[in-house]
């Protein structure tokens, strides 16, 4: 086993942790979607350095259109939410409190989609890469 499975062994699950740490703190605090789904998708590279790319790909059971379209479908969802109640679009709704996630929101939700957006574009870009040199 090389030295990058090994050391991915561990980095891997403290990336995909910090990347939803980023996600939910990031609608009341610096972070949010982008840089969590950067993360999210740094975890993916580093998986397919360590392990390689058929392993990884048959591993991940979507494609990387599929995640961008939901992140895109989520992201503009959340627009709607401002004029349901009787404020202007992409205005934010804010709900209840759940633990160590926050308050629920349409911000969040938004957050929820740029963050599947950009970790979908990371795997189609690097899934084009890897195809390419195979």
């Amino acid at each position: 086993m090389s030295f990058v499975a090994l050391a991915s062994r561990v980095i891997i699950p403290l990336q995909i942790f910090l990347a939803f740490f980023f996600l939910f703190r990031g609608h009341n605090l610096p972070g949010g979607g982008f840089i969590g789904g950067l993360l999210l998708g740094l975890s993916l590279v580093l998986a397919l350095l360590g392990f390689g790319f058929q392993r990884i790909k048959e591993a991940i059971p979507f494609e990387p259109s599929t995640v961008i379209g939901i992140g895109l479908f989520t992201a503009g969802i959340s627009s709607f939410f401002g004029p349901l109640f009787g404020k202007g679009i992409f205005t934010g709704v804010w709900g209840s409190t759940v633990p160590f996630i926050g308050k629920l929101s349409s911000v969040l939700l938004f957050d929820v989609g740029v963050f599947l957006l950009v970790a979908g574009i990371v795997m189609k870009v690097v899934y084009s890469l890897m195809e390419e040199e195979c």
